[in-house]
């Protein structure tokens, strides 16, 4: 068996944020929405501070981040953002053009009322083609299910 699908921004041996997914929130969706949460597993070290809770993200949303990273990768300038319709963590990448990418992060831990981790990781363009391997993994191991119902 391969690797377990993720998201990792910066180094599991040094700060980071691990973003996964284990498995699709219903086995028998009715509708668009509900056939595409996936329970995520979030862990981070960056600092002091570590952490690992449970939530759920939609796979539209690591879809969207994927083709965002993308272009970031090929101009090394501007944004990615990665920014799910629940945001258990909200990460934004961003590039100055000459190789350095600051990931801007937040990590809450209950929505709506509990705390919130805010916290910057250094990368550079080399972690990036990382980055997109790692999305393309789990796009493909978590598809996206239907079709959405208006676009």
């Amino acid at each position: 068996m391969g690797p377990a699908p993720r998201l990792l921004i910066g180094s599991l041996e040094a700060e980071h944020l691990l973003v996964r997914p284990t498995r699709y929130e219903q086995a028998e969706p009715t509708n668009f929405y509900d056939a595409n949460w996936l329970r995520t597993t979030i862990e981070l070290r960056v600092g002091a501070f570590r952490a690992e809770y449970e939530g759920t993200i939609m796979n539209v949303d690591f879809v969207r981040f994927r083709e965002a990273v993308k272009l970031l990768h090929e101009t090394l300038r501007g944004e990615a953002t990665f920014d799910p319709l629940e945001p258990w963590v909200l990460v934004r990448l961003v590039g100055d053009g000459r190789g350095h990418v600051e990931a801007k992060c937040t990590a809450t831990d209950r929505l709506g009322m509990g705390s919130e981790l805010r916290f910057t990781l250094e990368l550079d363009q080399t972690m990036l083609p990382a980055i997109l391997a790692d999305l393309e993994m789990l796009s493909a191991t978590f598809s996206v299910r239907g079709e959405p119902p208006f676009r």
